[in-house]
């Protein structure tokens, strides 16, 4: 009898039944702190990190959100700028959330050097923000973080994320608009789905106004570990990045199942409910018309303004309508539960209220008893382990 093992956030283990389909790539996993200090010891199609800075130089590593093992990843860096002749105490990690920068700082003196600097961005500080240019096909200015534009090197640091993505957006894709401002964040919110395009042309333009010639990309691995780390030219880290991403997360779909089982990994402070909305649309690709998924979180992240129309409107028409003139963070995230809810019933194991979950039209799972009870109530059942990560394939495409 095939089961499945969970860690987060209560450690049990469930029974499924014989026919389960359990759709894995096998996501291998590596050394993120070796990984990295070896990418940037031999970047791809440009030259050594020793050649990029020089005695002095104070350098800023933006690292953007859902980066797996982000400590480790931080030290391998600072390892190779340590190694390349750039005293600690002259680099900066700087991150778009709260959650990151707590994470970097209980690693300072541990995994990361005492004096490395953390810094929490703030989009709505103007003090932190400074004019760093203009694009080049439009002439629209473009704000950016004040530590990052003043610093000599730039080193965008980004989850690699696969075609299909929202958010695969190329090599600058952790950097803006997350270290922009509230309003540039505002705008993509409200206009990224129908101007996906226009967006990564914009993202790739702020790469080039802001000189950063070197970035990082870590590709996920299983169980929120790392993959891969590639780094150099934006260009040739791309296409490394979609050739790991690939064949760690593409998967074929399958309508059969009546319950899909779908996990998401990761710290718990970390996950968001950018990542309930990718394993929703994983889990889409698994279900029959009116079969039920149940999410398997460690989700701690409050409920925002967007989810809160799903507790205030039980009915789904009215509460879209109003979704869609919204542009909060978790506005992508009640879109797609509101899609979920219009297809069959949703769960959600979390460090969540489960009253306030259950008023948003989520049935709340307390433990893993409750989730064995229900997978025991369906018999065509797939399990989508790191489903954040998975991106659909249909069969004949490239």
């Amino acid at each position: 009898m095939p089961t499945l093992k969970l860690d987060h956030p209560h450690a049990t283990t469930i029974k499924l039944p014989g026919g389960c389909l359990v759709p894995q790539g096998g996501a291998a996993v590596i050394d993120p702190r070796r990984a990295a200090a070896e990418a940037l010891d031999a970047p791809l199609g440009f030259p050594p990190l020793s050649s990029a800075v020089v005695p002095g130089d104070r350098v800023a590593v933006a690292l953007g959100e859902s980066i797996p093992q982000l400590a480790a990843v931080a030290a391998g860096i600072a390892d190779a700028l340590h190694f390349a002749g750039v005293e600690s105490f002259r680099t900066v990690l700087v991150t778009s959330n709260q959650a990151d920068a707590a994470l970097l700082e209980a690693a300072r003196g541990d995994t990361l050097p005492t004096d490395i600097g953390v810094v929490r961005h703030d989009p709505t500080d103007e003090n932190e923000l400074c004019w760093a240019g203009v694009t080049r096909d439009d002439d629209q200015a473009v704000m950016i973080n004040r530590a990052l534009y003043e610093a000599d090197l730039l080193l965008p640091v980004s989850c690699t994320r696969p075609p299909g993505d929202r958010e695969h957006r190329g090599a600058y894709g952790g950097l803006y608009p997350a270290f922009s401002s509230a309003e540039s964040m505002e705008e993509y919110r409200r206009t990224v789905s129908e101007r996906h395009d226009w967006w990564s042309k914009r993202t790739d333009e702020v790469g080039w106004v802001l000189g950063a010639p070197l970035v990082v990309q870590v590709t996920p691995g299983e169980q929120g570990q790392v993959a891969a780390v590639a780094a150099g030219a934006p260009q040739e880290v791309c296409e490394e990045g979609q050739k790991t991403s690939r064949a760690n997360w593409r998967r074929q779909p399958r309508l059969d199942a009546d319950l899909v089982i779908a996990t998401i990994s990761g710290e718990g402070e970390r996950q968001s409910w950018d990542d309930v909305a990718r394993a929703l649309l994983a889990a889409e690709a698994f279900t029959r018309p009116g079969a039920a998924v149940a999410l398997c979180t460690s989700l701690r992240q409050p409920m925002g303004r967007s989810l809160a129309r799903l507790r205030k409107e039980p009915d789904l028409e009215t509460a879209a309508r109003k979704l869609a003139k919204d542009a909060h963070a978790d506005t992508w995230a009640a879109e797609q539960i509101l899609r979920c809810l219009a297809r069959g019933p949703l769960f959600l194991m979390s460090r969540l209220d489960p009253e306030a979950v259950e008023e948003s039209g989520i049935g709340p799972i307390a433990n893993g008893e409750e989730l064995q009870r229900l997978a025991d109530r369906f018999g065509a059942v797939a399990v989508l382990q790191d489903a954040q990560h998975v991106v659909i394939h249909e069969a004949g495409e490239s």
